[in-house]
């Protein structure tokens, strides 16, 4: 995913008025493509979250999940997660 991005970055940088219509077309695609894969991988792991803790982490509002995994704000790991996540179930 990575790659995709900087290359688009690299791409926009080249054009630096404007992007011809095939330029903005790839970066519409390539949006989409990351958004079906994002919800994907988003629904394997709130059902790895709910099998773990028995509630969907939006459910009980785990504010952590959601900002990251819902919004790609800041930065987490699975020990932060776990954390969080016995913190919100028991509430």
């Amino acid at each position: 995913m990575t790659d995709i991005i900087n290359q688009i970055h690299f791409e926009m940088k080249i054009n630096t008025k404007k992007m011809t219509d095939n330029q903005w077309n790839k970066v519409i695609v390539k949006c989409k493509a990351a958004c079906d894969e994002h919800r994907f991988l988003l629904e394997i792991a709130e059902n790895e979250y709910e099998r773990r803790y028995g509630n969907n982490p939006s459910e009980v509002d785990d504010e952590t999940w959601i900002d990251y995994l819902h919004y790609g704000r800041g930065f987490i790991d699975l020990k932060s997660i776990i954390e969080n996540a016995k913190w919100s179930n028991d509430k």
